[in-house]
């Protein structure tokens, strides 16, 4: 009679497998949880690391644009800058930026000559980007300093989840060099 009962036993009971499948589905489950986490960090770093490189390249074109000018002044509204630039033929050219935001089109900072409404320079983030609201303004009572803030978003991003549309702020003031 014990012959029989081992015999019996090399199966597996259905409450067995049963067990086995629930925990084989908590782990996969777990485990698939861990890996859609990690692919939304990565997307939601990618596109912040792409987010400030614009930045980044757009604030060294407002640098560079700036390191020649001796003087600055608020031109009006809190989007416009006048500076002046020393010239060897002219001695000074009068310029003034201006930051055009717009949440559609990208948004952008334009410098043309003081008086002249053709844009000389246009400053611009990547199509996939758009500066939705900054200002230039004088930073200092000598006339020395541009205090550049600048909020930019993923352009187009109004079907996509939180995290993948940040908005990132460019807050600094650039210093004039003067050579005196």
């Amino acid at each position: 009679m014990q012959r029989r009962l081992q015999a019996n036993e090399k199966g597996l009971s259905l409450i067995e497998l049963l067990a086995a499948l629930v925990i084989f589905g908590m782990v996969a489950s777990i485990l698939y949880s861990f890996l859609l986490m990690g692919i939304s960090m990565y997307k939601r770093v990618t596109v912040e690391t792409q987010m400030r490189n614009q930045g980044d390249t757009l604030y060294s074109q407002i640098i560079s644009e700036l390191k020649d000018a001796i003087y600055v002044q608020q031109a009006g509204t809190d989007k416009m800058i006048r500076y002046a630039k020393s010239n060897p033929s002219t001695y000074i050219d009068l310029y003034e930026m201006e930051l055009v935001p717009n949440e559609t089109a990208g948004g952008k900072i334009v410098v043309r000559q003081a008086g002249n409404a053709t844009p000389i320079r246009s400053f611009e983030l990547s199509s996939r980007f758009t500066i939705s609201d900054g200002s230039l303004n004088e930073a200092s009572s000598s006339h020395d300093r541009v205090q550049v803030r600048l909020t930019y978003t993923r352009a187009n991003a109004e079907g996509l989840k939180a995290a993948e549309r940040p908005e990132l702020e460019i807050d600094s003031q650039i210093p004039l060099i003067r050579n005196e």
